[in-house]
């Protein structure tokens, strides 16, 4: 089922197909929000919080989606926002350096898990905007036409996120 189909289901069903339908949603999008709070520098144990706050909004605006539309990019504007708002309300509760990666760690030797780590660290020190663009590209494997329309702006803005973010990437750990 297409995430529109799935709208229209929590928007027009009965009870129990509106919840069916929202959980189908949970379901779909759960592992993103997280993984989108911690790129954003959430501690584990804040990203359950955030995930909760993220879906009590979308339940409380999705009948201000629009038909017609792709949800992905309303739904990503939903979380960016949420995300900003969460930060700035727990401000005094956000530690950079928890660092659980959500990358599976177990076939990484030392040297690379340290690797990780680091540039996980690193990632939180980076603008908002470029954390976004490599969480989007690197993390969940959108191009940067995908990443242009999901955040609203040109191709050229995303590649130059994306370049920046890098180069600010290799020059902290030492790649030329």
């Amino acid at each position: 089922m297409i995430d529109e189909d799935i709208i229209k289901h929590i928007k027009e069903g009965s009870k129990e197909e509106r919840e069916k339908a929202f959980a189908i949603l949970y379901d779909k999008y759960k592992n993103f929000v997280y993984d989108f709070g911690r790129t954003m520098g959430l501690s584990r144990d804040l990203c359950f919080d955030f995930i909760q706050v993220v879906f009590f909004r979308l339940f409380e605006k999705i009948n201000k989606f629009k038909e017609g539309k792709e949800f992905f990019p309303w739904f990503f504007s939903l979380v960016r926002n949420e995300c900003i708002n969460f930060v700035k309300r727990n401000k005094k509760f956000i530690n950079n350096s928890d660092n659980d990666i959500s990358t599976s760690v177990e076939n990484l030797n030392l040297d690379e898990f340290s690797i990780v780590n680091e540039i996980r660290d690193f990632l939180n020190t980076l603008p908002y905007e470029e954390r976004e663009v490599i969480f989007l590209k690197y993390y969940q494997g959108f191009d940067c036409k995908e990443i242009a329309k999901i955040i609203g702006v040109s191709e050229r803005k995303t590649y130059i996120l994306i370049e920046r973010a890098v180069e600010k990437i290799k020059k902290h750990l030492g790649i030329s």
